[in-house]
């Protein structure tokens, strides 16, 4: 039995010719092998735990097929949860990093917290945390350039001579909203412009909030100029609105958004 496991698992101790045989009979017989127990007795999954703070907007759905689609090229399936912004201690994540149910993290949720970080480093699983910039060497991280990215975008809408730019704010609690916010300012702060009066909304990401945020400001304040969305579906989501009630983009208001998902060439 032993020489059969390491010939079908490409172990050594086994010669060419005997590996052959056993795998042309495996075949022959319709072998599969049983995935627990090659899981219990090589101590790996070979699933990769993902973690979503929501799946709501395109951008997740963007990089979740990226992350699939690499993940089925290096033979791993993917496990998905979804912490909807509402488990102060990432008790889902800590879940899957325990008893043995992935091989690794990867955290797309800017409000993890260093605590809740550093309990998941115990579980000596390796982690890449997306959205965010660490000094860890025990987590490995990718985000884009949330500052500079931000800068641009208010840049180009004050160089085509706009001033009155409304902002729609990412989730306050979220770092990537808070760096988005600082190019920004940097932004204002170049062309002279006080970033204190820059006006400002909270759509915490989210299109339906953005939505609701933005009728209640246009209630009680004149349509702005132009419009900064902090990501690409509360863009869109003002866009439509504002066309619905027959006004004219970018003609009479502009609009920008951040991420760069594939509904954005529609915009």
């Amino acid at each position: 039995m032993a020489t059969v496991s390491r010939a079908l698992n490409n172990k050594p101790r086994t010669s060419s010719k005997t590996r052959e045989k056993i795998r042309a009979l495996a075949e022959r017989l319709g072998y599969q092998p049983n995935a627990v127990a090659r899981m219990l007795s090589c101590e790996k999954t070979d699933t990769i735990g993902v973690v979503f703070r929501q799946m709501t907007s395109g951008f997740y759905a963007s990089v979740m097929t990226g992350i699939d689609l690499e993940a089925y090229t290096q033979g791993y399936h993917v496990l998905i949860t979804i912490s909807k912004g509402s488990d102060p201690e990432h008790g889902k994540a800590q879940a899957l990093a325990r008893g043995m149910r992935v091989d690794g993290l990867i955290i797309l949720d800017a409000t993890f917290t260093e605590k809740a970080l550093t309990r998941l480093k115990a579980s000596g699983r390796p982690m890449v945390v997306i959205q965010r910039v660490l000094d860890d060497p025990q987590v490995s991280s990718v985000a884009p350039d949330n500052v500079g990215g931000a800068r641009t975008a208010v840049r180009h809408l004050l160089s085509l001579g706009y001033r009155d730019v409304l902002l729609v704010a990412g989730s306050p609690d979220a770092e990537d909203a808070s760096l988005r916010m600082d190019g920004c300012r940097q932004a204002f702060d170049e062309a002279g412009l006080d970033a204190r009066n820059m006006p400002c909304i909270s759509g915490r990401y989210s299109a339906v909030e953005a939505l609701k945020a933005f009728r209640a400001y246009r209630a009680e304040h004149p349509l702005p100029r132009a419009i900064f969305a902090f990501n690409d579906d509360m863009a869109l989501a003002i866009m439509k609105e504002l066309r619905v009630t027959g006004v004219k983009v970018p003609q009479q208001v502009a609009v920008v958004g951040f991420d760069d998902i594939d509904a954005a060439e529609f915009m």
